[in-house]
């Protein structure tokens, strides 16, 4: 994976107008027999501010860094954004629930696969949080 992370960064830098770098490391995964996953998730801290927005973010780059496709709904002060549809929740691999509070429309995911973890792990940890989901889904 530090060989991705090599070609990744080089791809954006010498070939970014010519090539999609993460259709180009979804290639290299698929080849090495690795599952592309399709994430959502719900991030809410418990003031709804700054940590909210950066786990959102931080989980966003972690997945397509290791070149998957995450969708995150924010439950924060000024309410539900970027509201999860019944599409997307179908689709996924698994919910990431980054949550330090009780939200709202938890029924939607009651028969997917689920991780529960606070906000500062998605703010501090998301890489090694998008890994063990890797591990958990390969087994």
């Amino acid at each position: 994976l530090i060989f991705l992370s090599f070609f990744r960064k080089k791809l954006k830098s010498e070939y970014s107008d010519h090539i999609n770098a993460p259709l180009v490391i979804k290639f290299i995964l698929l080849n090495k027999g690795m599952k592309i996953m399709k994430l959502v998730a719900v991030v809410a801290c418990t003031s709804g501010i700054a940590h909210t927005y950066i786990a959102k973010e931080k989980l966003i780059k972690a997945a397509e860094k290791r070149g998957h496709s995450i969708k995150v709904e924010t439950q924060g002060t000024i309410g539900t954004e970027g509201k999860l549809d019944k599409h997307d929740i179908e689709e996924a691999d698994l919910v990431i629930m980054a949550t330090d509070i009780q939200t709202t429309g938890n029924e939607r995911f009651d028969n997917k696969k689920k991780i529960k973890v606070a906000t500062s792990i998605a703010v501090k940890a998301s890489e090694q949080l998008i890994e063990k989901i890797e591990k958990e889904i390969a087994s």
